[in-house]
């Protein structure tokens, strides 16, 4: 079963995956050192 498409799921659910994203990227960029 689906959750509801809270808008309150996306304020948490966003910052949560750029922030995955920004530290994935800083961290490939460190090995590529």
């Amino acid at each position: 079963m689906w959750f509801w498409w809270d808008p309150l799921y996306f304020v948490f659910a966003l910052p949560a995956l750029l922030l995955g994203l920004y530290a994935q990227a800083k961290v490939q960029a460190a090995y590529q050192r």
